[in-house]
């Protein structure tokens, strides 16, 4: 038997989208795949007017980004578009293909909107699309806001007695200050260069580690480049205020005198050979800086695994600072 050609695309196009509306149980409500539309519209400037929701879509795509960041953008635009143009089977197609956890979660949003919407009839849909579409801006931004955030124009008073704490008590053994730790967290990358004043072994280090950075571990949308001038680093900035702020608790009594708070840092890194040098680097910052009313304590990514081994036996591999957001900051989930 002979065998027809086809558009393999097309078709493996179609296929993906039965096997997204299988898996799941089912596709937008027509009311809410009209609503969902609209709203993406007008917020996003789909439809060429002003945004409504103050920033534009689709995303530029700027030169220097990294794979990774390209092909998000990619897929944030393309997913957005389908949204804006009703096209709810190949957005959940779409993000499907992207991953697993993306396409669930595209059903879980869709769920939830046909249950947000599902009083809305023929005549309330018709009411807003007409608001959407008029010249009074203000207006429409109004009737989205209602509709995604519909707490906003309930009852003040219902609302209040509906979230009252009830049955509030006096912690019988309340946190003393002296039990406090303080978390921070620092994201840093390659240098832009290699200043001078440096101690020797931190230079080399530095020129090293930008020879042969190791493999990139992650992007950060603010990381601080190793050896950054101390007006413009995040951390001696922080630093400095906690001190000054410490300083004012000790004087009014809440602090001992001789009392140092600790303070947990974990640093994640863009390159897997930054990890060295960048504590290097804190250290030697806190030397020059001599803080007294609190106590710091470096968590990178060597010292996780070192933790990990000799407290753990090698069963948390979750307890780190590297990766890409949500993972770098799992360390100090568990030193609270």
């Amino acid at each position: 038997m002979g065998t027809q050609p086809v558009n393999s695309g097309k078709s493996c196009q179609r296929i993906l989208e039965k096997a997204f509306a299988a898996r799941y149980h089912g596709s937008m409500r027509p009311t809410s795949r009209t609503i969902l539309a609209a709203s993406i519209s007008n917020a996003f400037g789909f439809d060429g007017r002003t945004p409504l929701g103050g920033g534009t879509l689709p995303l530029p795509l700027l030169t220097g980004r990294s794979d990774e960041e390209t092909k998000s953008i990619d897929f944030l635009n393309d997913l957005f578009s389908l949204l804006a143009d009703g096209k709810m089977e190949q957005a959940g197609t779409l993000c499907e293909r992207w991953s697993e956890a993306a396409g669930y979660l595209f059903q879980q949003a869709v769920d939830a909107c046909d249950l947000a919407w599902a009083r809305i009839d023929d005549g309330g849909l018709s009411t807003l699309l007409a608001t959407l579409a008029a010249e009074d801006r203000i207006s429409a931004a109004s009737a989205l806001a209602r509709l995604w955030a519909p707490e906003i124009a309930a009852d003040r008073e219902r609302t209040t007695n509906t979230w009252k704490l009830n049955s509030v008590q006096a912690n019988g053994e309340p946190i003393r200050p002296e039990q406090v730790l303080i978390q921070l967290n620092g994201l840093y990358t390659l240098p832009d260069r290699i200043p001078d004043g440096l101690p020797p072994g931190l230079a080399a280090m530095g020129r090293n580690v930008l020879e042969n950075p190791g493999n990139k571990v992650a992007d950060y949308d603010h990381p601080v480049p190793l050896f950054e001038a101390d007006d413009v680093h995040e951390l001696v900035s922080c630093l400095a205020m906690l001190e000054r702020d410490l300083a004012y608790e000790k004087s009014i009594g809440t602090l001992p005198e001789r009392h140092r708070v600790p303070v947990v840092l974990s640093v994640s890194v863009t390159h897997e050979g930054l990890d060295g040098p960048v504590s290097t680097w804190i250290r030697h910052l806190l030397e020059r800086k001599d803080f007294r009313n609190f106590r710091l304590y470096l968590l990178t990514e060597e010292a996780c695994r070192r933790i990990d081994r000799e407290l753990f036996r090698d069963s948390m591999p979750q307890f780190g600072v590297s990766g890409a957001y949500g993972r770098h900051f799992t360390a100090l989930k568990y030193t609270g």
